[in-house]
This record gives C-alpha cells, structure tokens and sequence, in this order.
C-alpha cells in the first residue's frame, strides 16, 4: 500500500483479507460505499449480502484486522504485521434420529451479519438466517442421518445464536429442538475463550435424538450426553 507523500502521519490501517463483492460490502451504515475524504474509519461497515435477511449459500472467506500507530514520513518503505481473524465459519451438522419425521429443515440465527472496524457488531444489525447450502438425505429411515453444511459468519461467545430444527406439519411449522450453537460448541472443553472460537474454522456437530429428545452431541469428535435413556 503507497500513501501520498503529502499524507505525512500517524495512522490505523484496516486490513481486510478476501471479503469478495460477491458475498459482503464494503461502506458505511448510510452509504453502500466509503467516500475518499469524508469515511472515516469508525465509519466503517462491512455487511453479508442476503435475500431477505436470509443466508443460503457458501460464503466466502472473510478475514479483518486492524494495525496502529503506522507511521508515514513519505520517505522509505516499512513494514508492518496484521493479525487478521477469519470471520467464516463452516458448520457440518449431522442429525441422527429424526428419519421417521417429514423432510426438516435445520438452520442458525444470529445477528452476527454486519461489522465494525473493530470486529464488534453495530446495534442496529439485522438478524440473519443461515440456511443449508448443501443436504443430504437419501430417504426416510429411521437408521438414516441427516447431514447438512451451513456457512456462518463469526461465533461470539457473548452473542446468542440458535440453532433450530423444524418441519412442517400439515398447515403449520413445527420446531423440533432449539438450542444455543454457542453453548453446544463449548460444551467441548477444548473452546473456552473468543480466541479458541475464532482460531477454528469448521464445526463438525452431531445431534442424536431419541423419541425427538436430544440425548447426546458431538462436538469436533467430543461427544457430550445429555440424557441417558432409560433401558
């Protein structure tokens, strides 16, 4: 990156990696882009694209981090270091048990659509659903899982983002299991902190469910019982 010479100074460089057009833009909270002069860095917003506040597709990579303190004296080159966070995220859900009910559809909320330029999420971000870009399920069968891939966007430990499975029923939509994908991804020790979120970049979660009560989960090959049947 060349600055002006006559743009002498100390400044905070935001550093976006991928973030490609087709999946995300790049502007302000009031304008679809920055203006030169007038954006100022505070300003800065970067927004999912969706169809309706919906989410059905593989999102591409989406990395930011910010330096500070850079200083230009518009006489030699230097370089500096961005640690960036990769804001993507794949989830691989598998559920087992459910093969008896009509096609559902799992799917994830989360209002984690829209950044700032510290990575943090503007209050007025709307919720966005995360829908399968890809299902498998060749039938009905008890013994046969269902398997879907879902892109996401960050998982924040201080953010609710449900995790719902529903199907319809005659007339009307039934909800077979809501939970928290933030608390069941922790329920592995090995994800305590932000950072042991964002260092991962898929989540392989298997849902197992008897009489449509969830009795076990794993977690990246953790597995965690929540119910022990009765024999």
């Amino acid at each position: 990156m060349d600055f002006p010479t006559r743009r002498v100074g100390e400044y905070t460089v935001l550093v976006l990696g991928d973030t490609d057009p087709e999946h995300y833009t790049i502007g302000t909270e009031s304008t679809e882009e920055l203006i030169l002069d007038k954006s100022h860095i505070s300003d800065v917003r970067i927004d999912v694209k969706h169809d309706n506040n919906t989410v059905s597709r593989q999102l591409g990579s989406f990395f930011i981090g910010k330096i500070e303190g850079v200083i230009v004296d518009g006489i030699g080159h230097r370089t500096e270091t961005a640690i960036l966070v990769k804001n993507t995220k794949n989830i691989h859900l598998t559920i087992n048990g459910l093969g008896h009910l009509p096609d559902f559809t799992p799917h994830v909320k989360s209002r984690n659509g829209s950044y700032n330029s510290d990575n943090t999420i503007p209050e007025t971000a709307p919720e966005i659903k995360y829908t399968p870009h890809t299902t498998t399920r060749t039938t009905r069968e008890v013994g046969v899982p269902h398997i879907s891939q879902i892109s996401t966007l960050r998982i924040m430990q201080d953010h609710n983002i449900p995790l719902i499975t529903e199907y319809e029923n005659g007339d009307k939509v039934d909800e077979i299991g809501v939970h928290d994908l933030v608390s069941l991804i922790k329920t592995n020790p090995k994800y305590k902190t932000q950072a042991d979120l964002d260092n991962e970049t898929e989540f392989r979660i298997v849902l197992n469910y008897t009489n449509e009560t969830l009795i076990s989960i794993t977690i990246n090959n953790w597995n965690h019982v929540i119910v022990t049947p009765e024999v």
